[in-house]
C-alpha cells in the first residue's frame, strides 16, 4: 500500500503535498458560483445592489427550473413575488425581462388542438351478391343464422370470435364464415396449431363451398360461379416425390399412403394438397376435377395434354414407370404446375410451420384475411405470427376455455 503525505494549502489558495519532489500537485482554487456568492454577502450584511441581485436570482431560478424540468411556472410563481417588484434600471421588471428573452428565442408551443374523433369502419357484406350470402347462412340452423346475422353486422374491422365446446360446430360455423371472407375480400388464409385440424378445416371449407356453389347456380343458372380453390398446404418440395411414388405405385385415392422422408412419419391423406390437384389435373387413377372447380385448373389439364413440353411427363403417367435420366425433369414440370395452382387458390390452409415456409410464407403476407381455426391449442407466439403485423380482418374460432388462457392475451 501507498500512503500519499497530506496535502498543505499554498499562499496562492491551491494546494501542494509536503513531499519534496521535482514538481508541486497543485489543484486550483476552489470555484464558487455567482449565486452562492451572492447570498454569502447577503448574510454577512455586505452592500449588495438589489436590483442585480433581484435579477440574478430570478434568472438562476429560472434556468434551474428549466433545465431541471421544472419549467417556466416554478421560475414565476410566488416564491418570487417579491423579487418582481425590483426594477431594472430602464424600469422593465424581472418577469418582462424573461419573457422578453423567451419571445427573442422564439420559444413557443402550438395551442392545444383537440383530436377530430375517430370512426371505426365497419366492414360488412353489402357490398357482395345477398343471394350467395343467403344460401352461406342458410347452412346454419335457423337461431344460429340469426345470431351470426347480428354478430355480422356489429363486427369492427371485421375481426370476429367463434367460440364454442368440442361438437358444437365451430369448424363449420368457421368455414361458413370464410366464403363470406372470400367473397368480399379476396384470398384469404387459414390456420391450425396440428395437421387434423388444418385438414379438417380446409376440407369443411372446400365441402360447403361445393354445396353452396352448386345450390347457387340452381337458382342462377346464367351464374359463371365457381367453387373457391381451396389448398391444404404441406411442406413444398415433397409434394412433387408423392406424386412421383404414388403414380410409380399405381396407387389411389383410397390406398393412397406416403411416408415423409424427413420426419418419417405415415400420412394416410393428401386431400386438397398441391399433390392431390396435380393427380386430379391428370385424371390419375380415380381423382378427376368437380365440373365447378377453378377454371385455372382445366386450362393446366388443357396444357398438359396438348403441349409438346409435357410428353415425357404424359408418358411417365401413362407406363407409370420414369427413366432415372428424366426423374429430375419431371419433378421440376410437376413443381411448376404445383405452383401454378397454389398461386390460383383463394384459400390456402396450413399449419403454422408450413406457413412459415416458402411458397406459403408470401402468400401468408399478402393475404387479404387470415382465420385460425382451434385457436385455443395454438401457442401465443404462432398466433401471434398467424395473426401478422398489419391488421386485417380477422376470424379466430375454438372452444371458449382453450381461448381464454392463450390467444386472448394477444389482445
Amino acid at each position: 500500500m501507498v500512503s500519499l503525505p497530506a496535502p498543505t494549502e499554498t499562499a496562492a489558495g491551491g494546494y501542494s503535498s509536503d513531499e519534496d519532489s521535482d514538481g508541486d500537485i497543485t489543484v486550483p482554487p476552489k470555484q464558487v458560483t455567482v449565486y452562492s456568492e451572492l447570498v454569502e454577502g447577503m448574510l454577512q450584511g455586505d452592500v449588495v445592489d438589489t436590483t442585480s441581485l433581484s435579477h440574478k436570482l430570478l434568472m438562476h431560478a429560472y434556468m434551474v427550473d428549466l433545465f431541471m424540468g421544472g419549467g417556466i411556472t416554478s421560475s414565476i410563481s410566488e416564491k418570487h413575488v417579491a423579487l418582481v417588484a425590483l426594477q431594472s434600471e430602464n424600469g422593465e421588471s424581472d418577469i418582462d425581462y424573461i419573457t422578453r428573452r423567451l419571445r427573442d428565442f422564439k420559444i413557443t408551443s402550438h395551442p392545444v388542438i383537440s383530436p377530430p374523433p375517430m370512426h371505426i369502419p365497419i366492414i360488412t357484406s353489402d357490398n357482395i351478391d345477398k343471394a350467395y350470402v343467403d344460401i352461406i347462412l342458410a347452412q346454419l340452423c335457423p337461431a344460429t343464422e340469426k345470431g351470426f346475422r347480428e354478430y355480422l353486422k356489429d363486427s369492427f374491422l371485421g375481426i370476429l370470435s367463434i367460440l364454442g365446446p368440442a361438437f358444437a360446430g365451430t369448424t363449420q360455423t368457421l368455414s361458413l364464415a370464410t366464403l363470406l371472407y372470400l367473397e368480399r375480400f379476396g384470398k384469404s388464409y387459414g390456420m391450425a396449431n396440428s395437421n387434423v385440424a388444418t385438414t379438417n378445416f380446409a376440407l369443411r371449407t372446400y365441402e360447403l363451398g361445393t354445396t353452396v356453389t352448386h345450390k347457387y347456380r340452381e337458382a342462377n343458372p346464367e351464374s359463371t360461379r365457381n367453387i373457391p380453390l381451396v389448398v391444404r398446404g404441406y411442406e413444398a418440395q415433397i409434394e412433387a416425390v408423392c406424386v412421383m411414388h404414388i403414380i410409380s405405385n399405381d396407387e389411389t385415392s383410397t390406398s393412397v399412403t406416403y411416408k415423409w422422408r424427413q420426419t418419417g412419419t405415415i400420412r394416410s391423406s393428401i386431400s386438397l394438397s398441391l399433390a392431390e390437384w396435380f393427380l386430379k389435373v391428370v385424371q390419375f387413377a380415380d381423382w378427376d376435377l368437380n365440373e365447378l372447380d377453378h377454371p385455372v385448373l382445366f386450362q393446366l389439364r388443357d396444357d398438359l395434354k396438348s403441349d409438346d413440353a409435357y410428353g415425357e411427363l404424359r408418358e411417365f403417367i401413362t407406363l407409370k414407370i420414369a427413366k432415372t435420366n428424366l426423374r429430375k425433369k419431371l419433378i421440376r414440370q410437376i413443381t411448376a404446375i404445383q405452383e401454378c395452382t397454389v398461386k390460383a387458390a383463394q384459400f390456402i390452409c396450413t399449419t403454422s410451420h408450413c406457413a412459415a415456409r416458402k411458397p406459403y410464407k408470401n402468400l401468408h403476407k399478402t393475404a387479404r384475411a387470415v382465420m385460425i381455426d382451434e385457436a385455443g391449442a395454438m401457442p401465443l407466439a404462432e398466433a401471434s405470427m398467424a395473426i401478422g403485423q398489419y391488421l386485417r380482418p380477422l376470424i379466430i374460432a375454438g372452444d371458449e376455455q382453450q381461448v381464454k388462457p392463450t390467444v386472448r392475451l394477444t389482445t
